[in-house]
């Protein structure tokens, strides 16, 4: 990696501490600010997969080991495995250190491993946005299809309790975020009635192995208990459900799976964070496509990362509506709902 792209990724690392961190991992801030100070760990972080967000990669790889038992001090910072004694201030050093002792295990982790976070807590946003759709285009059978579902938890939405609904009370998975501003989604009148669940992604992850499993428990941030405790909780329950799975490229298998999906039903493709690691180009392919799909059968398309919020199009009797629906935090801390 010649000078100029350590610098930038610096920067990258720079920034995730000031913008991203600040007010969601104060550990994570610390280990984002001494790998921009460490030219030795820009070099690592820089063995990640092209397209992958670095930060997050390297503190998963990190995490991922000290999940499996590393007893390195490092330990001592992390909630979830002790209370923490010590400021988070101190943990940059022991953090290096880690990074040089497991140097060749965390280069080896990144070079392999993707970011496949798949929070649950942004389906509070994707119901909202269903419903939308329903509102908008009259209540019918759904199909899902997400692109890049990871371990399909947002794909199991419907499955969830969120507080507000006359369905979903009975589920372990409870579900809360902090609604801003002055309008709200509208509200199911019964529970949603999918008849159709798929997901296509480049590296589908295999709930039934505990490497896979430990790797999403690892994606989480120290500092997010709640996302900690709600995760095994969703798996088993995606566990119970009947999902398609394709490994690929959407791009390439989109119209194959809005093919699969009832006649009867509605296909409605959606993704949360996943936007931001495609190219220009396939950003714009996939656009293209979803629209030439639109032409042929109403469906709607619900996701993040490619407008400057969450976004609807919904495409009915082969015309194109654009719905900007909400400004929402990385993780669905909060939603201000736009549409």
């Amino acid at each position: 990696m010649d000078l100029d792209l350590r610098k930038k990724l610096a920067e990258r690392f720079r920034h995730f501490a000031l913008e991203e961190c600040h007010d969601s991992s104060p550990l994570y801030a610390v280990f984002a600010l001494t790998v921009a100070d460490h030219d030795e760990l820009v070099k690592l972080a820089g063995h990640c997969r092209a397209g992958q967000p670095p930060a997050n990669l390297l503190f998963a790889a990190v995490h991922d080991i000290l999940l499996r038992g590393e007893t390195h001090q490092l330990r001592e910072f992390y909630p979830a495995f002790t209370t923490p004694t010590r400021a988070c201030g101190e943990a940059g050093e022991y953090f290096l250190d880690f990074c040089r002792q497991h140097h060749d295990e965390i280069k080896s982790l990144i070079s392999v491993r993707l970011v496949q976070t798949n929070e649950v807590r942004r389906c509070v946003y994707l119901q909202a946005a269903f419903a939308e759709a329903m509102h908008r285009m009259g209540e019918r059978p759904l199909s899902l299809i997400e692109l890049g579902p990871s371990a399909a938890l947002n794909l199991c939405w419907d499955r969830y309790d969120y507080g507000f609904e006359s369905w979903g009370s009975d589920s372990s998975v409870k579900i809360t975020t902090e609604w801003r501003g002055p309008s709200r989604p509208p509200t199911w009148k019964r529970r949603p009635n999918i008849v159709f669940r798929s997901g296509v992604d480049l590296n589908v992850v295999d709930m039934e192995n505990e490497e896979e499993r430990r790797w999403l428990q690892a994606l989480i941030w120290p500092e997010h208990h709640e996302r900690r405790e709600r995760l095994p909780k969703a798996m088993e329950i995606v566990r119970e459900e009947k999902i398609h799975h394709e490994e690929g490229d959407a791009v390439l298998l989109l119209p194959q799976l809005v093919s699969e999906t009832p006649a009867d039903s509605l296909p409605g493709i959606f993704h949360t964070h996943v936007a931001n690691q495609m190219s220009l180009e396939q950003r714009n392919q996939l656009l293209d496509l979803v629209d030439t799909l639109g032409k042929e059968r109403d469906l709607c398309h619900i996701h993040n990362n490619i407008e400057h919020h969450f976004h609807l199009t919904y495409y009915q009797d082969g015309i194109r509506h654009d719905v900007p629906l909400a400004k929402t935090d990385g993780h669905a801390r909060w939603v201000e709902w736009l549409a």
